[in-house]
C-alpha cells in the first residue's frame, strides 16, 4: 500500500482554530482568561482550564515539549486535589490527561499514544487508575457522581475513536486500528475515522473489492465526505491496479472545489485532502488539475501556520513562500521571545491560582519553569 497516500487519512471535516501568529495568540490566551459579567462557577472554572490547555498547546506547537507536559499534569493534579465539584467538571478534569497521549502523537508515538488512551478510557469504566509513563491516575478521584462517570466515560470514548484511530493511522497500524474501533463500537455508516480505517485496513490486506465495496455503500453527509470518499474510491482503485481516469478526475475535482473554499476553521483538513489527492495525481503522472490545486492550497495555507508546515513538507521548494507563516507561528522553534514567553506563563501561573481557588485545592504548588522535567516516554 501506497504509505505517502494512506499515511493522511483518515480525514474528517473538524473546525480547529488556526495556527495564528503567536504573538495573536498569547494575546487571545490572555484576553481568553477575563471572565465575563454575570460568569457563574462552572464558567469560570471552564475559562481558567482553557488556558492551561490552550498554553500547553501553544509550547507544545513551540517545540517546547517538557513545559507542554508539565502543564498537563499540575493542571491535572489541581483537579484531583479538589474538594468540590460542579456538574460538569469531571470531564474538565480528565481533558489534561487526554492531552498527553495527543502530544505523544505530535512525538510521533502513536502506538504508545493509543495505549495510554486504552488504558484511561479502562480506568474510567472500572472507576480505577491509570499508568501513564510511571506515574499512577486514580481516575476515581474525579468521579464523584454516577452523572459524573457516564460523562467522563462517553468523553475518553469519542477521544479514543478519534485521537486513538489518529495515532494508530499515524503508526501505519491499520488493522490494529480497524479491530479497535470495531471493539469499542465505532464503525458507522458515515466515512469517519473508523469508516475509513477500515477501508485502508482492507486494502492493507489485498482485499480490494471489500475496500472499494465499503467506500461506495458509505452513508454521505455532505460535500466534505463527498471528496473524501472520491479520493479513497481513486486509492482504492489504484491499490487493485484497476485506476481509471474517470475517479481520478472526480477525486481531484473534488478536492479542487473544497480547497478554494473560504472557510477559515476547515483550512487543515481541505489542506490535507487537496495534498492526498495531488499525491494521487503524481502517482501516475502530472494531471491537468495539479497545477490549480498546488495553487490552491498555497494560498489557502498563508494564513494557517499548521497547514503551511504540512504543505512545505510536501511541496518544499514550491511553496517557500509559506516559510514566513511557519516562522511567524512559532512552530518546533524550541524557544519563545522572552517577552512572549513572560506573559504567557504570568498568565498560566494566574489561572492555576484561579482555579485552585475555585476548586478548594491548595494554591501552594512550585511556579512552572520552563526547564521543569516531565515524565519522558521512551521512544520505541
Amino acid at each position: 500500500m501506497d504509505s505517502a497516500i494512506a499515511s493522511r487519512f483518515p480525514l474528517i471535516c473538524r473546525a480547529k482554530p488556526l495556527g495564528l501568529p503567536l504573538s495573536e495568540r498569547i494575546a487571545a490566551l490572555i484576553e481568553s482568561a477575563i471572565d465575563p459579567a454575570g460568569a457563574d462557577l462552572h464558567d469560570q472554572v471552564a475559562r481558567a482550564s482553557g488556558v492551561i490547555n490552550v498554553a500547553s498547546l501553544i509550547a507544545s506547537d513551540a517545540g517546547m515539549r517538557d513545559l507542554a507536559w508539565d502543564m498537563c499534569w499540575r493542571h491535572y493534579n489541581i483537579y484531583a486535589a479538589a474538594e468540590h465539584f460542579e456538574p460538569g467538571t469531571a470531564t474538565m478534569a480528565m481533558q489534561p490527561m487526554v492531552n498527553i497521549p495527543r502530544l505523544l502523537i505530535r512525538d510521533g508515538q502513536g502506538e504508545l499514544a493509543h495505549q495510554v488512551l486504552t488504558g484511561l478510557y479502562r480506568a474510567a469504566q472500572r472507576k480505577g487508575c491509570a499508568e501513564i509513563g510511571g506515574r499512577v491516575i486514580d481516575v476515581a478521584a474525579v468521579i464523584r457522581t454516577p452523572e459524573d462517570h457516564k460523562a467522563v466515560c462517553s468523553d475518553l470514548w469519542m477521544a479514543l475513536l478519534s485521537d486513538g484511530t489518529r495515532a494508530l493511522a499515524q503508526a501505519g497500524r491499520w488493522t490494529q486500528a480497524a479491530d479497535a474501533v470495531a471493539r469499542y463500537k465505532g464503525v458507522g455508516d458515515r466515512l469517519w475515522d473508523g469508516r475509513q480505517v477500515t477501508v485502508l485496513s482492507l486494502l492493507e490486506q489485498g482485499r480490494f473489492a471489500e475496500a472499494a465495496a465499503t467506500v461506495e455503500s458509505s452513508v454521505i453527509g455532505d460535500a466534505s465526505e463527498k471528496a473524501v470518499a472520491a479520493i479513497l474510491a481513486a486509492f482504492c482503485a489504484q491499490e487493485a491496479r484497476t485506476a481509471s481516469t474517470v475517479r481520478l478526475d472526480t477525486a481531484l475535482g473534488e478536492a479542487l472545489a473544497l480547497i478554494e473554499l473560504d472557510e477559515p476553521p476547515t483550512i487543515m483538513f481541505r489542506t490535507q485532502l487537496a495534498l492526498t489527492a495531488l499525491a494521487l495525481g503524481d502517482a501516475v503522472g502530472t494531471h491537468r488539475l495539479t497545477p490549480r490545486i498546488q495553487s490552491g492550497i498555497i494560498e489557502a495555507a498563508g494564513t494557517d501556520a499548521y497547514a503551511a508546515r504540512a504543505v512545505i513538507a510536501l511541496l518544499g521548494s514550491d511553496a517557500k513562500c509559506l516559510q514566513h507563516v511557519v516562522d511567524a507561528g512559532g512552530l518546533g522553534a524550541g524557544k519563545m521571545p522572552p517577552d512572549l514567553m513572560t506573559r504567557m506563563m504570568t498568565s498560566v501561573a494566574a489561572a492555576e491560582t484561579r482555579l485552585a481557588v475555585l476548586l478548594g485545592a491548595p494554591v501552594n504548588l512550585p511556579q512552572i519553569e520552563e526547564s521543569a522535567r516531565s515524565v519522558r516516554f521512551r521512544r520505541k
